[in-house]
This record gives structure tokens, sequence and C-alpha cells, in this order.
């Protein structure tokens, strides 16, 4: 029987894997993994249906959480990345309410800092030359922004992941955190906290992880939850010491100083706002897709006349 897509991505995702892991331990990525790329392998994004399009984004984390984290930001990510930007961001989609713009403007932030300093292939000396002379050509500080894009898009994917929890968990928290409806969650000592928009108990949640939580155990229907519990998994495989929402808590913190990978951790939390926010537009997917493809062409077609991408295009990266 033909393997279907969502099957072949996830294992090209998993053959990327075992093949970058040496047998002394080590890391090795290279010509044997390279080979297993969902790009290499004409896996192309914007034909992907809904859970197709879900398997990418659990492959892609999956790929990002190498021990050690030493990970790199491969084509794949960019390209499916731009194509969520695209889709996400498109008044077509609905997923952003017109009162939602100054969250709308954080995540179209955020897959720009992603994208930034993006460059095509090069084929030959030639091509790799120009590449260099329009680097030199670049402005100082944002040649220097651009060198640090990882780190700002680390720092502000942590406000966005908050804000599309908290859309997701509307019946509960708005966005100031303020509770508007009775939660409890369990911390890490094994206490249970009440939320509560009146009476004994705490009246506002300010708490990533507490968050996280509400969203996994009140919130999320059964797929979504199943790929989070997917997401879970593979954080695990990084640290199995603490539960991984403490995990994701503390990455808060030590990104903040500086102490840990921050394309592993801007990655892992992208994807991990892209399956919640997928999770809201399952039902109308497929009729977004097609009209959000339309728009690009139309982009594409266009630019070909005036040279110029509008600023609201984020699909193709280039």
């Amino acid at each position: 029987m033909e393997e279907n897509k969502k099957e072949l991505i996830k294992r090209l995702c998993e053959s990327w894997i075992s093949a970058v892991y040496q047998e002394d331990g080590s890391i090795g990525i290279g010509g044997n993994s390279e080979k297993y790329r969902l790009l290499n392998n004409k896996i192309v994004f914007h034909e992907l249906a809904f859970e197709e399009t879900q398997a990418a984004c659990i492959g892609l984390t999956h790929v990002l959480l190498l021990k050690g984290m030493n990970t790199i930001i491969d084509m794949d990510h960019l390209v499916y990345w731009s194509w969520m930007g695209e889709v996400l961001s498109s008044k077509d989609t609905g997923y952003f309410l017109p009162e939602e713009y100054s969250i709308q403007k954080l995540f179209e932030i955020v897959i720009r800092a992603t994208l930034a300093g993006i460059r095509l292939p090069v084929h030959d000396r030639q091509e790799w030359e120009e590449q260099i002379r329009i680097g030199e050509l670049t402005e100082f500080n944002t040649r220097e922004l651009v060198t640090n894009k990882s780190r700002v898009q680390t720092y502000l994917v942590f406000p966005l992941l908050e804000a599309v929890i908290k859309k997701a968990c509307f019946k509960y928290v708005d966005y100031s955190g303020k509770v508007v409806s009775n939660f409890s969650v369990i911390k890490k000592d094994g206490h249970k906290v009440d939320y509560v928009p009146s009476g004994r108990g705490k009246k506002a949640c300010s708490s990533l992880r507490d968050l996280l939580c509400l969203l996994y155990n009140e919130v999320a229907d059964s797929d979504l939850k199943t790929q989070i519990t997917l997401v879970r998994k593979y954080i695990s495989e990084l640290d199995d010491q603490e539960d991984p929402f403490d995990l994701i808590y503390r990455w808060r913190n030590s990104s903040l100083h500086g102490e840990t990978s921050y394309p592993t951790i801007g990655g892992t939390l992208l994807n991990l706002v892209l399956l919640i926010a997928l999770a809201q537009i399952r039902q109308n997917f497929e009729s977004v897709r097609a009209k959000v493809l339309d728009k690009v062409k139309w982009e594409l077609q266009s630019h070909n006349y005036t040279k110029h991408r509008s600023p609201w295009s984020f699909y193709p990266p280039f």
C-alpha cells in the first residue's frame, strides 16, 4: 500500500533524527541525514491537508529537539513557518479578530524575526559571492539585528505563546490574565492552586506554566491534546527530570540569561503556537488554504512586474 503524506512526513523526520545520532553519542549533520529533509523529498507545504500540516509541525519540532540542544534551523523549518505566517495572518483565515490586532502584529513580527536574513540556496561560486556582496551592503544595525534574530525571536515568542493560549482559553482567562471562570492547577510540588473570579483563590493567572496546564487539561480537544502530548514527549527526551511545562517555564528564565539554545527554544515554542492556532481553524482549513494560495499566486505575479513584495506577504520566504 502506498505511504500517505502524513506517514511519509513522520518517517522522514524520524529517519533524519536516527541519521544524525552517531555511535559515539555525538551529532553529525551531513549528507546521510540531509536526504531525509522534507523539501528534498518533494513535500510542498502549501499542498498539505490539515492533518499533514499538523504532522509537519510535529515532525519539525522533533527535529529541533536534539539531545544537547545542538540544533540547526533548516530550510524545511523556514519555508514551513513562512507558509504558516501567510495562512494565519490572512484575513481569509479569520484567526485573528480585529480587536486582536496587537497580537496579530506580535505573531507577524515573530515570523519576520524567524525568516530575517533568509537566502536562496547557492549553486555556484558566483551566486555565493553575490550574496556576500549584498550582505556587505546591508545597513550595519540591520545586519546586526539579523545576526541576533534567534535571540529576538525567542524573547518575543514567549508573550506570543501566552496570548495564543489565552485566546484559546477565553472562557477561563482574558488577555490581561484576569480569571473569568474557576479552574485549578496542580503545581510542581503537588499542591493545588485555585483560580477564581471571586472568593478565595487567585484572581489572575500570569504563569505560562499554569496557562499551559489549563489549555492541556481543560480546553484542548482530544486532537490538540494528542499533538501537545507529542511535543511534551519530545521535550522530555531532552530532560526527563521535570514536567515539560515546568521546563518551558524554566526556559523563559534561562533564555533571558543566555543559558540555553535560542533556536531550539524559539522554534519549539513557535511550533506550539502554530499547533494551538491550527486547532482553531481546523473546520475551514481546506477552503482557507485554497484562498490563501490564490493570493500568494497573485502576489508573485504582481512581484514579477513591480519587483516589490507587499508588507503582508510571507510566502514564499524569499
